[in-house]
């Protein structure tokens, strides 16, 4: 019984260390609980929260200034786009009279009268009138967009059924148009 006493003797020493040992970190525990609730933000963040916040709020800044830059570069990418748009028609238009010239060209290379057209597409102007106009040197929807008031004078002396026709019809007009849609450039008076 005597080992029994001393084996319970030892355990009720090692009991009263553990339970020493659980009064310190309690102790520790309380005292670890108040400097975290002194460390807390007035808005419930602590301290280490406050630096992953500064570090966070440095990155969405970096972020920003990405997203500012690349709103820049979208806009610079709109402009050339608006850019290349308009160089696009410019060349559209330029390919164009470089077609209308070369129609204009003979095959020796000398510059000739424009390409004939089929003016009867010109409402008011049969196959009678389109054979007078192109005996009077008018065969294109070109010529015949140009004339002046001074040139269908010309025309109205040499064929007087053209005088109230080409105004009452509209025939530069329709011209103008036809050769518009025909060639994709506008009638430039020289």
């Amino acid at each position: 019984s005597t080992d029994q006493a001393e084996r319970t003797a030892a355990i009720e020493a090692r009991l009263a260390e553990r339970e020493q040992e659980l009064a310190e970190r309690s102790d520790e525990l309380s005292q670890l609980w108040g400097e975290l609730e002194r460390a807390t933000a007035p808005d419930g963040e602590s301290a280490a929260s406050s630096a992953g916040a500064a570090e966070l709020d440095s990155v969405r800044a970096a972020l920003d200034e990405a997203r500012g830059a690349l709103a820049g570069r979208e806009a610079e990418l709109d402009q050339l786009r608006a850019s290349i748009g308009e160089r696009d028609a410019e060349l559209a238009e330029l390919r164009g009279r470089l077609s209308v010239a070369e129609s204009a060209v003979n095959g020796n290379g000398s510059v000739g009268r424009t390409a004939a057209d089929d003016l009867r597409e010109v409402s008011g102007i049969g196959p009678k009138m389109a054979k007078t106009l192109q005996e009077l040197g008018v065969d294109s929807f070109r010529e015949l967009a140009l004339l002046t008031d001074a040139r269908i004078a010309q025309l109205v002396q040499k064929a007087p059924a053209i005088g109230s026709r080409i105004e009452r019809d509209g025939w530069v007009d329709q011209a103008r148009q036809l050769y518009e849609a025909k060639y994709g450039v506008s009638v430039d008076i020289d």
